[in-house]
């Protein structure tokens, strides 16, 4: 009986002590942040704005959440989010190396890396190899670089990689023909051409097909904070809302 009783207290005690951090997972501000990544995610006037931004924002109201987004340098945003002092980032491509510290919402948008190219020097791509012994920019340390790294290894190391910050001075320099190649989310990199006004440049060649997530910090999140968000995605998706969003932005969604 004593044994029974304890045994009752003991299943009380961890119920009662549950609850305050169930309430403080509900009344906590969700805090994200992102990067200028046009088409996905930007600002204008302003404000986060882009089909990533107004996702997020929708989830969040569907979960009845406090939600903050703030467009940083990727090198910041990666940097908060692994210490914990954010939430959530996005739009993220999936690498090995970001589980230690992320947890990947389900795909969200559907897009591919490839290689951009100045016309005045074409490399005539027929194959990967066409790229041997050339210089390809990047812009990083992103999954960009990260992808194109992977491939260089693959291609037994033959490029020479120049890594860039920002997407405006990486096309600025491939338009100068200062570049042999750009490698790029070809969205990103199609945007970047028109909003720079740059008509000597052309995309190419498609390396390699990629989904784009919403991140999770495994520091500063609760994994039942992260299933409740990443339901309501997967909701969305499964009912259409994620599709007429991507639609309307003219941005491809993920299966």
């Amino acid at each position: 009986m004593t044994k029974i009783l304890l045994a009752i207290l003991f299943t009380l005690s961890m119920i009662v002590s549950a609850a305050p951090d169930a309430a403080a997972d509900n009344e906590k501000v969700l805090n994200f942040a992102t990067e200028e990544l046009p088409p996905f995610n930007y600002t204008k006037n302003g404000l986060p704005a882009g089909p990533a931004v107004e996702l997020v924002n929708i989830v969040c109201r569907k979960l009845q959440k406090k939600c903050s987004i703030e467009i940083y340098p990727w090198r910041r945003a990666e940097a908060m989010i692994k210490s914990g002092k954010v939430e959530g980032i996005f739009s993220v491509g999936w690498n090995k190396p970001r589980e230690e510290w992320l947890y990947y919402s389900t795909p969200v948008f559907a897009t591919e890396y490839g290689f951009f190219e100045c016309n005045k020097t074409k490399l005539d791509f027929q194959n990967p190899s066409s790229l041997n012994g050339k210089t390809v920019g990047v812009y990083g340390p992103s999954n960009l670089s990260y992808q194109l790294e992977q491939f260089n290894k693959k291609m037994g190391s033959v490029l020479k990689i120049e890594i860039f910050t920002d997407n405006p001075s990486l096309f600025r320099k491939l338009s100068r023909c200062r570049l042999d190649a750009v490698y790029c989310n070809k969205e990103v990199g199609i945007k970047t051409i028109r909003q720079m006004d740059l008509n000597n440049i052309s995309y190419s060649m498609m390396n390699k097909k990629i989904n784009y997530h919403i991140g999770f910090s495994r520091v500063s999140t609760s994994r039942d904070q992260f299933i409740q968000f990443n339901k309501i995605l997967i909701e969305m998706k499964k009912n259409g809302e994620l599709k007429k969003l991507a639609n309307k932005h003219r941005v491809t969604p993920a299966d």
